[in-house]
């Protein structure tokens, strides 16, 4: 927040292909639903152009932290509707993108409706006491649609549940030519290879496990930096092909811990690539990353896109 209102975030539009959001989406919320056991029902409708020019780092942050609040405050057994669509612009070259996400979760009082955007706030009822969180999600959500030109709104009934619509103005792209290629000519095959993924949040560890694992990937987990030096010095010389490091880490944080396997005596264990995932995503944070001698920066939420062309790049 204090990022948000000093002016330090700035957008970084690039081409979006948005059947590529959905399934990222899908990914990332698969194991939350499944655990409530709720329905996840995904559709586009009318949407005519699938390919857009925006920040897909910020759209995403949009999008999961509103999926979030609503596995949060569904009970086990409901359901959540995704729908994207699309209006058409005034302005040339420009649409209208339509996010609604809709559940039958425990609602909102009319009176917490008008500051569910305000920092800090959360509802104050017996139904929600216990469920963990600070009430910055939905005022960081809120400011993000602002600095994207956007609007959000909700509607919302105790015992009804809420749905929250979305509206993103967004320049039309035109797909680059290589990405006409067929989807099997872009994946790479990984199979046989093994990524250390030094993690200590169990749920990032499931996330990661199940994206990379889907990509052919064998995943061996180590909870802290720490850890991850020991395993890659006890380990064969060439057991694994990369190391994804989350940055704040108990007992020993990811900087640490690259600048430990850069300083091992086996010079091939040594030089195995180093990607940061973090959710500090600012330019800064990619510095910190690059001096601490890692070969590459990834932000937090997973975009799947670009973990395989990172890895691709680097394995």
């Amino acid at each position: 927040m204090s990022r948000i209102e000093s002016g330090k975030i700035t957008l970084q539009d690039a081409e979006v292909h948005l059947p590529d959001v959905i399934q990222d989406i899908r990914t990332i919320m698969q194991e939350s639903i499944g655990s409530k056991q709720l329905g996840f029902h995904v559709e586009m409708q009318e949407l005519l152009h699938e390919d857009i020019l925006t920040d897909k780092l910020r759209l995403d942050q949009i999008l999961l932290n509103i999926l979030s609040n609503a596995v949060k405050f569904t009970p086990e057994g409901g359901s959540i509707r995704f729908m994207i669509t699309e209006k058409p612009s005034a302005d040339a070259g420009m649409t209208d993108v339509v996010f609604y996400i809709r559940d039958t979760g425990i609602g909102m009082s009319e009176e917490f409706q008008k500051t569910i955007f305000e920092a800090f706030t959360r509802e104050k009822t017996s139904t929600v006491s216990g469920i963990q969180g600070t009430g910055l999600g939905m005022a960081i959500t809120k400011n993000i649609v602002d600095m994207m030109g956007g609007t959000i709104t909700l509607h919302s009934e105790e015992g009804r549940g809420s749905e929250f619509t979305v509206t993103l103005p967004c320049r039309i792209a035109e797909r680059a030519a290589a990405m006409s290629d067929t989807a099997d000519s872009r994946i790479p095959d990984f199979t046989g290879k093994i990524v250390l993924l030094a993690e200590d949040n169990e749920m990032n560890q499931m996330i990661a496990t199940a994206i990379l694992e889907e990509m052919g990937l064998t995943v061996e987990i180590a909870g802290n930096g720490e850890i991850a030096v020991r395993m890659i010095t006890d380990a064969e010389e060439a057991h694994y092909a990369i190391v994804l490091m989350d940055i704040q880490m108990p007992v020993m944080n990811g900087y640490e811990a690259a600048k430990a396997i850069r300083a091992l005596g086996n010079a091939k264990k040594a030089a195995i690539p180093i990607v940061a995932v973090t959710a500090n995503a600012f330019e800064e944070d990619r510095q910190l990353a690059f001096a601490a001698g890692m070969n590459g920066h990834l932000a937090k939420p997973y975009d799947i896109v670009q973990i395989r062309d990172t890895l691709k790049e680097l394995i």
